[in-house]
C-alpha cells in the first residue's frame, strides 16, 4: 500500500519512492503538528490539516521551532502552552511585520475552532485575496516610483533647460554689448574719417587758394615790372 510513509525527501528537495516506509521514530516527529484537542487515535480533520499548514507557515516564515511538549503536561496544560507558545511568535514576529499573514495564521492557529477555516479552500482563497491586494499596492507603489522617475526627470529637464536659456541670455547679452562696442568704434571711425576728410578738403582749398595767391603775385609782379620798363624805357 503506498503512502506518504513511502515517500523520501533529502536535503537537496530530491524525492524517493521506498519499498519500506518510514519507522516509527519518523512518525513522532508529525505529533507536533497535530491539532491539540485531538489524540493520536482520532481521526483526522480538516481543520487539523488547517492547523498544521499554520505551523508549517509560522516556521518557514519566522524560523521557529514547532513546539514540542516535554511529556510531563497533562492535555489541559499542553492544550494552554500550544496556542500561548504560537500566539506569542505570531504576536511578537509577524504582526509588526506582516500583518496580512498574521491574519491569516491567527485563524489557522487559533484555539477557538469556529473561528478557524473551515477547509483548504477557504483557506486558499484569503491566501489568494492577501496576494491580491499585496500585487495591487506592489502595482501601486511602482507606478509610483515611475510617477517620481518621471517627475524627477522632468524637472532635471526644466532645470537643465532653464540653465540653458541662463547661458543663451548672457551670451546673447554679452552678444549685445560686444556689437554695440563695435558699433561705438565704427562710429568713431566713421566721425574721424568725416574728420580727415573734412581737413583735406580744408587742405586742398588752401593748397588752391595758395596756388591762385601765388598767380596772382606773378601777375602783380610781371604787371610791374611792364610798368618799371615802359617808364624807364629799359627792356629784359
Amino acid at each position: 500500500e503506498l503512502d506518504p510513509s513511502h515517500i523520501w525527501l533529502d536535503d537537496q528537495g530530491k524525492n524517493y519512492l521506498s519499498f519500506l516506509e518510514l519507522p516509527p521514530a519518523f512518525d513522532s516527529d508529525r505529533t507536533v503538528y497535530r491539532l491539540p484537542e485531538l489524540s493520536s487515535a482520532a481521526e483526522p480533520k480538516p481543520d487539523a490539516d488547517i492547523f498544521a499548514f499554520g505551523i508549517l507557515m509560522l516556521e518557514m516564515c519566522t524560523g521557529l521551532s514547532a513546539y514540542r511538549s516535554s511529556g510531563n503536561e497533562t492535555d489541559v496544560e499542553e492544550y494552554s502552552r500550544v496556542f500561548a507558545y504560537y500566539r506569542t511568535a505570531m504576536n511578537e514576529s509577524v504582526a509588526p511585520n506582516y500583518p496580512e499573514l498574521y491574519s491569516i495564521l491567527s485563524r489557522c492557529l487559533t484555539d477557538k475552532g469556529e473561528e478557524r477555516f473551515k477547509n483548504g479552500e477557504e483557506l486558499y482563497w484569503a491566501i489568494r485575496e492577501v496576494l491580491e491586494k499585496n500585487h495591487r499596492e506592489n502595482e501601486k507603489l511602482e507606478a509610483e516610483k515611475q510617477r517620481e522617475a518621471l517627475l524627477e526627470a522632468k524637472e532635471t529637464i526644466h532645470k537643465e533647460r532653464t540653465e540653458y536659456e541662463r547661458e543663451v541670455k548672457e551670451r546673447r547679452s554679452e552678444l549685445q554689448k560686444q556689437e554695440r562696442r563695435l558699433q561705438s568704434k565704427e562710429e568713431n571711425l566713421d566721425k574721424k574719417t568725416d574728420n580727415i576728410e573734412k581737413k583735406n578738403e580744408q587742405l586742398t582749398k588752401k593748397l588752391a587758394e595758395a596756388d591762385a595767391a601765388r598767380e596772382e603775385i606773378k601777375l602783380i609782379k610781371r604787371s610791374e615790372l611792364e610798368m618799371l620798363e615802359k617808364f624807364s624805357g629799359y627792356t629784359q
